[in-house]
């Protein structure tokens, strides 16, 4: 792909326009420093921000400032604290992207990881869990204790990018180990735990020097620092900081980022410690926000975290288009037909999204596979591939096209197989999802050798396993996949006229 839209979408949720193409980003934005109610939430003196930071209203500090190291953009034309450099006051506002979540629940659609409120009472609740290039998730009905043996669960992959939204509260925590992710949600965003990209620091928050990994988390409502144990619950007793190497976006009237479980006096929990003080909060990455929130109150002695902001310098990026950010967008990037019966055809959609008109030079889908003739399109197209399959054998080939004079390709996998009579094996696997090792269950019309072919979901052959003299009727077989990366596999199957081809999904 030429075009990355998840940078795009990080560059909307930071950017506004001066004369409409430069870009000023910040490791923190806010519109308003005060609660609701008007009361100012200071910055803290043991509170340190490594970029530069802009708010529309004025910053308050409780009786010394906090370390700040970068330029400071204010709303109000006079300082409340000693900022230890002169601040820059403006009359010009800018205020947090109002649409930043629109773009993300479009991407979701888009990718078909849009994850709607579903339950009879309307309200849904997720958990979320970032394993390598895997998102694992489980839901239920809100207000169901969680429990991962009994909630629904689900798995959604993530290549060189992805979008997920979710249509409720959401917990979340993991690491990223490839590909970029931008993870929203309607209800309030809570934080289990670290949230990081592969190779992370855990004691500074540094990231790799070949990172290439990035996150955003964004959400209509707060964003909670949970109250666990691996978040230093009751003043550090057991846990450490608290790491995040994302961008976070809020647009909650109610506070952005936010202490959960305060130790306020009408509090269902108030912890029989004092002071409360549960670590270091560590984001590398930018935080914006509606609203400030409280990370940090005198309850209990002091109940809260110490605050420390450090900018990503990946996010810097000049004179991005924001009507641009969705214009072309191609998916998916690999399609995968599985099999089709010799004498048959399959067809499998491919998308383009933009906001601008463009025209295909050419179009071109290697034999067996075809496409249409070039046709001109505005806004968004789907074009459909086809799939017919001369002969039982596995077939992979490439969609290729020219897109306002740049070539793009797609590659187009699929499996010829017999007709139905001429088969008789049944395949069923268990678990799946798994994690290293699998079962695989067959029913054997007749007996013989028997060769299983694993693929990855390219194409590629990555092992290859014979068995002799296997008898007809039931037979259970072990596969382990501890060596591979997670991901989607095939597994072909052949025992004398007999194949079959089933989906396996790995994830550790």
């Amino acid at each position: 792909m030429k075009r990355n839209i998840f940078h795009h979408l990080l560059i909307c949720t930071l950017l506004w326009f001066t004369n409409g193409a430069q870009a000023f980003p910040f490791v923190y934005l806010s519109d308003y420093e005060t609660a609701t109610n008007g009361e100012e939430i200071p910055w803290a003196e043991t509170d340190s921000i490594i970029g530069d930071i802009y708010t529309n209203d004025c910053l308050f500090c409780s009786d010394s400032s906090p370390a700040i190291s970068g330029r400071i953009f204010m709303g109000c034309d006079h300082s409340l604290c000693d900022l230890g450099s002169n601040p820059i006051f403006t009359s010009s506002p800018v205020h947090t992207p109002p649409d930043y979540l629109y773009y993300v629940r479009r991407g979701a659609a888009m990718q078909g990881n849009f994850f709607g409120s579903g339950s009879s009472n309307g309200h849904r609740q997720y958990v979320a869990s970032i394993r390598g290039n895997c998102v694992r998730v489980w839901y239920d009905e809100e207000g169901v204790p969680f429990d991962s043996l009994t909630w629904h669960s689900l798995a959604v992959q993530v290549y060189s990018w992805g979008y997920i939204f979710f249509d409720g509260s959401l917990r979340i925590s993991g690491e990223l180990s490839g590909g970029d992710l931008a993870i929203g949600c309607s209800g309030d965003l809570w934080i289990d735990d670290n949230v990081i990209v592969e190779g992370t620091n855990l004691e500074n928050a540094e990231l790799p020097p070949d990172a290439n990994s990035v996150i955003a988390l964004a959400t209509e409502g707060s964003i909670f620092i949970r109250n666990t144990w691996a978040n230093g619950r009751a003043n550090s007793a057991q846990g450490s900081d608290v790491v995040v190497t994302a961008v976070l976006i809020s647009n909650s009237e109610e506070g952005g980022l936010r202490l959960d479980q305060p130790n306020d006096p009408d509090d269902c929990y108030i912890c029989p410690c004092s002071p409360d003080l549960r670590g270091v909060f560590r984001l590398t990455g930018a935080l914006v926000q509606h609203r400030r929130g409280q990370w940090l109150n005198s309850n209990n002695g002091g109940t809260g975290y110490r605050v420390v902001l450090k900018y990503d310098e990946r996010l810097l990026v000049h004179g991005i288009i924001f009507n641009d950010f969705l214009g072309p967008f191609i998916e998916p990037d690999t399609v995968y037909f599985g099999e089709v019966v010799v004498g048959e055809s399959l067809q499998e959609i491919i998308s383009i999204y933009g906001y601008s008109s463009f025209s295909y030079n050419s179009l071109l889908a290697s034999f067996p596979f075809s496409a249409p003739p070039s046709f001109q399109y505005t806004d968004s197209v789907s074009i459909p591939i086809t799939f017919a399959p001369p002969r039982a054998q596995f077939y992979s080939g490439f969609f290729c096209f020219y897109l306002n004079g740049e070539y793009h390709e797609i590659p187009l996998r699929g499996r010829g197989i017999n007709p139905p009579e001429a088969q008789g094996m049944a395949v069923s696997v268990h678990p799946n999802p798994f994690n290293s090792v699998t079962s695989l269950s067959l029913n054997l019309p007749t007996g013989g050798e028997l060769n299983i072919t694993l693929y990855d979901l390219l194409g590629r052959e990555v092992e290859r396993l014979h068995f002799d003299n296997m008898l007809a009727g039931q037979q259970l077989i072990r596969l382990d996949m501890s060596q591979y990366a997670s991901g989607v596999y095939f597994a072909h199957l052949q025992c004398a006229e007999h194949t079959a081809t089933h989906k396996l999904l790995l994830l550790k």
